[in-house]
């Protein structure tokens, strides 16, 4: 992934494992693949010459990644302020590269998190090098995953599958999935084109994006199942599962699986769901049933709308009012009303509680 991107930047991309590695540790894997996905694309991001290496040592139980580029560096001044929630570097590169200054403020706070240490060398002109040291237990008898079979096909009559996603490469390497497999699949690149195809066909299953402009997944996944209560819908999101699946299951989605996860659960998933069944993971099963329990007990964006979520998130990544007006084809007065109504049902007074909140709860998902 990482080596792709460094090389079509023109760039070395440079992996070394110092001393001896454990098989495997226990920990908090999304969140450590967070921290990583965020340094090593920022250091991509802002190296134009020379080289990025990741480096990786383990020592007594402590893990120690180190992400060194030959990029644009930060001024002294800057490396307590790049931490903070909107903050940039004020080096030239810095400031002519886009971003939402977010990546940063997660990937320390998950540092914090973990337990962990982040601290950061840089000069100017010469590149930077990051450093997070993590506790991390080495455990002796991992479990060893089955062997891998390669599914080929499936029986019974040829299935339709509504593939529904606005990102056309995103349509093209799912549909490259399913089609040697059997599946006829037909694309919609929005949500209003998905319900005009639904129209014109007879699908087995929809496969649906959430996050798309105009009418979005979750509100496409209403009307669908509004007109058409048994049809058979999986979500295939780029957010992770804290994010949104419960809320597209308590929808009526059949099940909600994560993008960076397709190629080892699509088929799965698909197989689950067309026979009738629900495709969740544990913790989804879990959260629906904490959602049984009384108001007070709930989180506190456990009380806004749909609508309001989604505005809380886009809030939290960084995005203005009239950014979010414009991405949601709603008017800035209707934005401001439901900013409002989130800041009040969730008794917080200002953007920065709104962002800090969803960053310690996981509901944003961004590199800088």
């Amino acid at each position: 992934m990482f080596r792709l991107q460094a090389t079509a930047k023109g760039i070395e991309f440079r992996h070394e494992r110092i001393g001896r590695l454990p098989a495997a540790v226990q920990t908090d894997e999304n969140r450590l693949r967070q921290i990583l996905i965020n340094l090593l694309s920022n250091a991509i991001k802002f190296t134009d010459s020379g080289h990025v290496t990741f480096q990786v040592r383990y020592h007594h139980q402590v893990a120690a990644f180190t992400i060194e580029d030959t990029g644009v560096g930060i001024h002294n001044s800057d490396l307590e302020r790049i931490f903070q929630p909107f903050e940039r570097a004020r080096t030239v590169g810095a400031l002519a590269t886009i971003g939402t200054g977010l990546g940063l403020t997660i990937t320390s706070l998950l540092t914090k998190i973990m337990g962990g240490d982040l601290n950061v060398r840089s000069e100017v002109g010469k590149g930077s090098t990051f450093r997070v040291k993590l506790f991390l237990s080495e455990l002796s008898r991992p479990r060893i995953a089955p062997m891998e079979y390669r599914v080929r096909g499936y029986a019974g009559p040829r299935q339709t599958i509504i593939l529904v996603d606005d990102n056309e490469v995103q349509r093209e390497l799912i549909r490259d999935l399913l089609a040697p497999l059997g599946f006829l699949v037909v694309s919609a690149g929005s949500g209003r084109e998905c319900l005009q195809v639904v129209e014109e066909t007879c699908p087995n299953l929809i496969l649906l994006d959430i996050a798309m402009p105009g009418l979005n997944g979750l509100d496409t996944l209403k009307l669908l199942k509004s007109s058409k209560p048994k049809l058979r819908v999986l979500v295939l999101s780029m957010y992770p599962e804290e994010q949104y699946a419960v809320r597209a299951i308590k929808a009526g989605a059949a099940g909600y699986i994560t993008k960076k996860s397709a190629s080892e659960e699509l088929i799965e998933a698909i197989k689950k769901v067309s026979g009738g069944g629900r495709y969740i993971s544990a913790s989804i099963a879990e959260t629906l049933l904490f959602d049984l329990e009384p108001e007070p007990e709930r989180p506190a964006h456990g009380r806004l709308s749909d609508r309001e979520y989604q505005v809380l998130c886009m809030i939290a990544s960084g995005k203005t009012v009239s950014e979010i007006a414009v991405e949601l084809f709603l008017s800035v007065k209707t934005v401001s009303t439901h900013r409002v109504h989130i800041l009040e049902k969730m008794k917080m007074k200002s953007n920065a509680e709104l962002t800090n909140y969803a960053i310690k709860h996981n509901l944003v998902c961004l590199t800088d």
